[in-house]
């Protein structure tokens, strides 16, 4: 039982075997291959093999300069990237300290609005006040004014009775007097008296 077992595998190492040979043969002979199709293109092409060294060589150093470049450009694009990120960061740092300046604009604003508002009522109640203050003294004024006129009115009908009264009592003093001295012709009021004399104030009518 166990030699029949050893066969099986026998042939299955041999297979393995033969199988790796292969693919070793394989990649053995196939840069071979690769440089006798090679050769075999540049042969048709009639030109010569240094000519294609040459071409290779060229090629070599552009992929140098290529790869150069290429780094160059990366570097440029990596500092372009943290630039772009930093202006990035600015900007949100810019966009919030401008939203924090117009809330705290609009709140500004909101208070300056209430403050205006406070200050139109007070100086309007104010005014409604000293207006009204302004109108009782147009009214006391008139009201003296017309007192004043009342009594003015009173004084000249005082002053015409009193006249009145001292001409007739000038009158009947003074025409008496008159009689005894021919040169009595006028009388004045001294003291609520009056005097009869030649060069008094009120002429004498008798």
């Amino acid at each position: 039982m166990e030699r029949e077992m050893e066969v099986p595998n026998k042939k299955v190492w041999l297979i393995v075997g033969l199988i790796g040979g292969v693919m070793l043969l394989f990649f053995l002979i196939r840069p071979a291959i690769q440089g006798y199709l090679v050769y075999d293109q540049i042969k048709d092409s009639g030109k010569d093999i240094s000519t294609y060294t040459i071409d290779f060589e060229d090629l070599e150093h552009n992929l140098d300069i290529q790869g150069a470049n290429l780094s160059s450009c990366y570097d440029f694009n990596h500092k372009l990237l943290e630039r772009i990120d930093g202006m990035a960061v600015l900007n949100n740092d810019c966009n919030q300290e401008l939203q924090e300046l117009s809330q705290s604009y609009g709140e500004l604003e909101k208070n300056s609005e209430l403050d205006a508002r406070d200050l139109t009522k007070h100086y309007e109640d104010e005014a409604d006040y000293y207006e009204g203050v302004i109108d009782n003294l147009q009214d006391a004024l008139v009201e003296k004014d017309r007192e004043i006129d009342e009594a003015l009115d009173d004084f000249r009908e005082k002053q015409n009775e009193f006249d009145t009264l001292a001409q007739n009592s000038a009158a009947n003093i003074c025409c008496k007097m008159k009689v005894d001295d021919p040169d009595i012709d006028s009388y004045s009021v001294v003291d609520m008296n009056v005097v009869c004399s030649s060069v008094g104030e009120f002429e004498l009518s008798c």
